[in-house]
């Protein structure tokens, strides 16, 4: 007997194929995980979720590029105190 491979999954259940988000609702899908959270400006969701609907309309994606883009801020934010306190430590050690 021949299997479809979109039929049946490696497990032998049967595979639901869902469709794509839009563009949409990607946005209200990011924006009600990102409700409290002020690092993004709704132009930037928009903009991802635009980006991921026109390629897969995955929110897996468009949720992954929020959280790198975030550790990104935080992790550029967490070495600019580490200059400035470097900075400040060798300008009081001069004086």
């Amino acid at each position: 007997m021949l299997w479809s491979s979109c039929s049946v999954s490696f497990t032998g259940l049967t595979r639901i194929n869902f469709q794509p988000y839009t563009y949409q609702q990607l946005v209200k899908i990011v924006e009600s995980r990102l409700e409290g959270i002020k690092t993004f400006k709704k132009e930037a969701i928009e903009f991802a979720a635009r980006k991921v609907g026109a390629v897969s309309g995955d929110a897996r994606r468009a949720l992954d590029i929020c959280r790198y883009i975030t550790y990104h801020i935080e992790r550029t934010h967490f070495i600019f105190q580490l200059l400035t306190i470097g900075k400040v430590t060798s300008n009081t050690e001069s004086s």
